[in-house]
C-alpha cells in the first residue's frame, strides 16, 4: 500500500477518535502537519531492522517528537502529573513500565509467533490506556499501530465510533507495575483484542495466514528489490514462485534483493522458493530478516545469501555457569540480566519454534516467564537469549539448603498457582500434549507387565478425577529461576493442557530416578544430596495438598507414582537398562496400581 493510502486511513480513524471538544491536538494546521510528518517517518522506516529495543525506542520517540512539535509539551514528552490520567500508569511507574513495554514490543516484532494485528492491538491498548505521554496519547497510539500495519503492508483497523472504542478499551483500575506478568492476563485486554481484530480488514477475509504480497521495484541505486510482506508458507509459496519466475523472464538473471522486513511468518516449505533459486545459481540476497527468519534460513542452508548486516550474533558460553535445564536443553547465566538456553539437538528448529510459541502463550496467560529477545550462535548451535534480571536457579537454592523449608513451600504454591489456571487462558495452549506423551509410554511398557496388569495404568490415568488445567510437563527445580524475588519458568516446550497429577508425576519421576541412581553409586541428574529429595517431596506434597482429606491425598500420591514409574520404565526399556533395574521399577509400579484400585 502507498503512503497516500495510509494517510487517508489514518486521518479517517483520527477524525473518529478526536470528536470530543477537549481533544484539540489535531485541530490546528500545525498539529495536522506534525502528524503527517510523523506518519511519513514511520512509513519510510517501516521495514527497518531493529538491532535492539533502544533503536525501536529512538524511532518512536522521534515520531512522538514530530507529532508534538511546537506544542507546550514538546520539551517534556513523558507525563509528569497524575491529574490527567487517573486510570493510567502512575508517574513514578512510567520509566519501568515504558522499558517493559518497549522490550515486549521489540520481542513481538522480532518473532514469528505474534500476528501483526495482535501486535497493533497490544501497542495501541498500552499507549491508549497507560498515558505515558504528556499529551497526544490517542494520536501516538494510532501512529504506533499504524507503523505495525505499514510494516506488514496491511490496511489499518477501521474504527466505528469513539464511544464504542473507549467503552471497550477502558480500564476499570490503574495498572500495577509490580505485577507486570499479569498485565495482559485480564478479561479487559482479552475483550479489547477480540474487538480490535474484528476492526481489521485483514481479518475479515478468512485465514490471516493466507495473506502474502510481493512487489518489485528499483532502489535509488538502480538495483532490483522485491519487498515481501505477510505469511510465506506452503499455501502462498506457489504464488510467490510464479511472480519470481515472471520477474526473471522479464529482466533476465539480474541480481535481486528480497526485502524481508514485512514477513511475519515463514515456514520451511515457504523457503523452497529461495532454495530453488540457489540451486539454479541465481544471484540474490535476503535483507532485513528478523531473528526468527534468520534462524530458519540458516537451518535450511541459505545463510550465504544473507545481506550485509544480517547475521545471527555469535556467543561463547564456555565460561558461563550452568544454572538450570532439563531434558531438552541447558540454561547458562550470561550476565546479571541475560540467560541463554541451548537445545539438545544440533538443528532444533521445531523445538525452537514450539518453545517460542509457548512463551507467547505464557505471556498472554500471565504466567511468570522471561521475554525471549533473540538468538545467538554457539559453536554452530542455536541458543535462545532471555532477559532475567538478577537470576538464580531454584535448584541451586535447594542445593545450598539455606531456608530450605520456606523455599519448598513457595515452590509448591508457585506450581499450585499454575495448576489453578482453568479459564479461557487455556485456549492458548496445546490440549493434552504431555498427557498423550505419558499415555503413549504406558502402552510401550505394557508388554513388560504381568498380563493381569496390562492396560490398568492407562485406565487409572484416564480416570483421574480432576479438572483440566495448565501443566508444564517438567516442573523440576532446574526449570525455575528466581528473578528479583519472583519465580518464573524457563522451559516451555512441554506446556499444555492436562491434569495436575501429570505434572507432579513428572516431578516424582525425576526425584525417584535420582534417588535410585544414588543408591547404586551413580551420579544423580539434579546433583542433590540423597536425603534432600525426600525432604523436598514431603514438604512440597504437604503444602500442595494442604487441607485435602488424607484418603484423597493417598489416592493422588498413588496416581502420581504410577505416572512416575511409567515414565521411568519407558526410558529404561528404550535405552536397554538391566533386567534387574527394570524389574524393581515394575514392582513399584504394580504396588501403586494396587494402591489406586484400593482407594
Amino acid at each position: 500500500m502507498t503512503l497516500d493510502q495510509y494517510r487517508e486511513q489514518f486521518h479517517r480513524n483520527l477524525g473518529i477518535m478526536l470528536q470530543a471538544p477537549e481533544r484539540d491536538l489535531h485541530r490546528s494546521p500545525l498539529a495536522a502537519q506534525n502528524l503527517e510528518e510523523a506518519l511519513t517517518l514511520l512509513y519510510e522506516k517501516r521495514s527497518c531492522t531493529f538491532a535492539s529495543r533502544e533503536e525501536l525506542e529512538e524511532l518512536f520517540l522521534q515520531a512522538a517528537g514530530l507529532a508534538l512539535k511546537g506544542s507546550a509539551h514538546e520539551a517534556a514528552l513523558m507525563r509528569s502529573t497524575e491529574e490527567s490520567s487517573p486510570k493510567g500508569f502512575r508517574v513514578s511507574d512510567i520509566p519501568g513500565m515504558w522499558s517493559w513495554f518497549l522490550k515486549t514490543l521489540y520481542w513481538m516484532l522480532s518473532t514469528s509467533c505474534f500476528e501483526p494485528e495482535e501486535i497493533a492491538a497490544y501497542g495501541e491498548y498500552i499507549l491508549h490506556t497507560g498515558h505515558f505521554f504528556s499529551a497526544g496519547n490517542t494520536e501516538l497510539s494510532l501512529l504506533l499501530a499504524g507503523f505495525v500495519f505499514m510494516r506488514f503492508d496491511l490496511p489499518f483497523a477501521e474504527y466505528k465510533s469513539r464511544e464504542e472504542y473507549e467503552r471497550i478499551a477502558e480500564r476499570t483500575e490503574a495498572p500495577e507495575a509490580e505485577n507486570l506478568h499479569t498485565f495482559l492476563a485480564n478479561v479487559e485486554f482479552e475483550n479489547f483484542t477480540a474487538y480490535y481484530l474484528n476492526l481489521c480488514p485483514s481479518r475479515q477475509n478468512g485465514n490471516v495466514s493466507q495473506y502474502f504480497s510481493s512487489y518489485y521495484e528499483k532502489d535509488n541505486e538502480g538495483q532490483y528489490v522485491c519487498r515481501l510482506a505477510g505469511s510465506l508458507v506452503k499455501e502462498t509459496g506457489g504464488t510467490f514462485r510464479r511472480t519470481v519466475d515472471q520477474f526473471y523472464e522479464k529482466n533476465g538473471a539480474v541480481p535481486l534483493t528480497f526485502d524481508c522486513g514485512g514477513l511475519w511468518t515463514v515456514s520451511v516449505e515457504g523457503t523452497d522458493v529461495f532454495s530453488k533459486l540457489k540451486a539454479e545459481g541465481k544471484s540474490f540476497e535476503l535483507s532485513k530478516l528478523n531473528i526468527d527468519c534468520m534462524v530458519l534460513f540458516k537451518f535450511v542452508g541459505l545463510q550465504d545469501h544473507f545481506a550485509k548486516g544480517c547475521a545471527i550474533p555469535q556467543i561463547d558460553l564456555s565460561e558461563c555457569p550452568i544454572i538450570g535445564g532439563g531434558k531438552n536443553g541447558t540454561i547458562y547465566k550470561v550476565s546479571d540480566e541475560v540467560v541463554a538456553k541451548t537445545f539438545g539437538k544440533k538443528s532444533p528448529y521445531d523445538d525452537i519454534i514450539r518453545e517460542r510459541q509457548s512463551q507467547k502463550s505464557a505471556f498472554i496467560a500471565g504466567i511468570p516467564a522471561p521475554i525471549s529477545f533473540g538468538f545467538a550462535d554457539y559453536n554452530g548451535a542455536i541458543a535462545t537469549l532471555m532477559e532475567i534480571l538478577e537470576s538464580q536457579s531454584l535448584l541451586n537454592i535447594f542445593a545450598s539448603g539455606e531456608n530450605l523449608e520456606e523455599w519448598i513451600l513457595r515452590y509448591a504454591r508457585f506450581i499450585k498457582d499454575l495448576h489453578a489456571i482453568q479459564d479461557t487462558r487455556l485456549r492458548q495452549f496445546r490440549p493434552n500434549y504431555f498427557v498423550n506423551e505419558v499415555l503413549q509410554k504406558t502402552d510401550r511398557i505394557d508388554p513388560y507387565l504381568p498380563e493381569a496388569y496390562r492396560g490398568k495404568a492407562r485406565s487409572i490415568l484416564m480416570a483421574v478425577d480432576e479438572p483440566e488445567c495448565l501443566i508444564h510437563g517438567d516442573i523440576q527445580p532446574g526449570n525455575i529461576l528466581m528473578s528479583r524475588g519472583e519465580m518464573m519458568f524457563i522451559d516451555f516446550d512441554t506446556f499444555s493442557i492436562g491434569k495436575s497429577v501429570y505434572d507432579l508425576g513428572a516431578l516424582f519421576r525425576t526425584f525417584l530416578s535420582d534417588m535410585s541412581v544414588i543408591e547404586i553409586g551413580e551420579e544423580p541428574y539434579l546433583h542433590l544430596p540423597y536425603e534432600r529429595y525426600s525432604q523436598i517431596l514431603d514438604i512440597f506434597i504437604g503444602e500442595y495438598y494442604k487441607g485435602v482429606p488424607e484418603q484423597t491425598v493417598r489416592k493422588k500420591l498413588a496416581e502420581i507414582k504410577v505416572i512416575a514409574y511409567v515414565l521411568m520404565l519407558a526410558k529404561n526399556v528404550k535405552i536397554g537398562e538391566s533386567a534387574e533395574k527394570i524389574q524393581i521399577q515394575i514392582s513399584k509400579l504394580l504396588e501403586n496400581i494396587d494402591e489406586c484400585e484400593r482407594e
